[in-house]
């Protein structure tokens, strides 16, 4: 997110990872190639249980949850942001 590595347990459906690249421990742990915190703006939606989580936005460190999907639009990420 943002250029920040996010721990995610799986990749089952609805989740779908697609065919990401591998990285190694190391990459991980020097920040090769990462930001240490998700850039601000970025969208992020999480899922538990195979239940959509609310959709955020990183805003200076900080996870801001949208209060419904309107509001996602409403601030200005169109109505594509879910894809």
């Amino acid at each position: 997110m943002g250029g920040a590595p996010l721990h995610q347990s799986h990749c089952n459906s609805p989740v779908n990872c697609g065919r990401p690249p591998k990285i190694s421990d190391w990459s991980i742990d020097a920040r090769d190639r990462m930001n240490l915190a998700p850039a601000d703006g970025n969208l992020v939606q999480g899922w538990n249980a195979g239940n959509a989580t609310p959709v955020a936005q990183n805003v200076g460190g900080a996870r801001l949850n949208f209060s419904s999907p309107q509001k996602v639009i409403d601030t200005g990420h169109g109505t594509d942001w879910a894809s």
